[in-house]
């Protein structure tokens, strides 16, 4: 068996006896570029020279015509697009709100398991949900329906808020 000093003498000397060397030098001769330097530099030179001359013909020859487009009528766009973006932006948050409401209330009925209960003046609470009502008497809720009370009510009040 031949090891891998012999096998890498083995290519080499293979290599050799075709007549293909293995330096950087012999597979990638000197490329002259100066050549193509100079036909850069030339043609910048001409360019820049010219073009001075070539803006003011173009501007001799549009003397007295119409701008193609209406400069105000950009200035609208402009202004459209914006009020656009800012109507967007506005219903995007709507939307980011009524989502995250709908969470808020999926998160008390379904895992907490209170809804919003209110009285005629206003008043919510958000309480264990029991049918149909609750009421207020000392300062403490109590389940059921008391007549003349402070009985508070199933209603969508408060949801979200």
């Amino acid at each position: 068996m031949f090891s891998k000093v012999h096998t890498l003498a083995a290519v080499v000397i293979g290599f050799a006896s075709l007549g293909i060397t293995t330096s950087a030098k012999a597979q990638y001769p000197p490329m002259d570029m100066s050549g193509i330097v100079a036909m850069n530099q030339d043609f910048d030179r001409r360019f820049y020279a010219a073009l001075p001359g070539l803006c003011m013909q173009t501007a001799i020859a549009c003397r007295g015509q119409q701008l193609p487009f209406n400069a105000m009528t950009i200035s609208q766009s402009n202004n459209e697009l914006s009020a656009q973006y800012a109507r967007n932006n506005a219903n995007w948050a709507n939307n980011s709100n009524i989502q995250m409401n709908a969470v808020g209330n999926w998160t008390n009925g379904a895992i907490r398991g209170v809804a919003p209960f209110s009285n005629g003046g206003g008043q919510a609470y958000m309480m264990p949900y029991a049918n149909p009502s609750y009421y207020m008497q000392n300062g403490y809720m109590y389940n059921g329906y008391m007549p003349g009370g402070n009985n508070f009510y199933p209603s969508n009040y408060g949801y979200g808020r």
